[in-house]
């Protein structure tokens, strides 16, 4: 059972593998993994545009898991990886995803955006990441806010 759900994980992590036992003895045995790190294939999705709103309460959900995970992310790995990560589409997309937002959906990049931006208000500094742009009006505001985050680390 254990192996299952071992093998299940590495394998959810993108690793492809497997496990050998050897019998040591009458009731002793090891086991050897072999596990190997496989490329991740990319393409191309197209999805169908959405019109309307993200609930409020799945909008807080986002903001309030969203903001443990980058806390988590930026202390293991430093702000450096996690805009490298952050910059990837696949694991944004996959980001989006894992704070419940439809996987499917036009507006993820917009609404987990403004997410993570309303996660770590407050905490740029600190986290050495600060994040511009979000739905509708705001959106349009993007570069004003790059500008003035510019002129507060200059």
């Amino acid at each position: 059972m254990f192996l299952t759900f071992f093998n299940l994980f590495l394998t959810y992590l993108g690793f492809k593998g497997g496990c050998v036992a050897d019998r040591l003895g009458n009731d002793d045995f090891r086991i050897i993994f072999y596990y190997h790190r496989v490329m991740i294939q990319r393409g191309i999705a197209s999805f169908g545009l959405d019109y309307g709103h993200c609930p409020p309460w799945l909008f807080l959900r986002m903001v309030k898991l969203g903001r443990e995970m980058v806390e988590v992310l930026v202390a293991e790995y430093g702000p450096d990886e996690f805009v490298r990560r952050i910059a990837d589409p696949v694991w944004f997309q996959s980001l989006g995803t894992v704070l419940a937002f439809d996987w499917n959906a036009s507006g993820l990049t917009t609404i987990l955006t403004a997410a993570l931006k309303e996660a770590i208000r407050g905490q740029e500094r600190d986290l050495g990441i600060f994040i511009c742009g979000g739905k509708g009006k705001t959106s349009r505001k993007t570069p004003d806010e790059i500008w003035e985050w510019g002129g507060r680390l200059a």
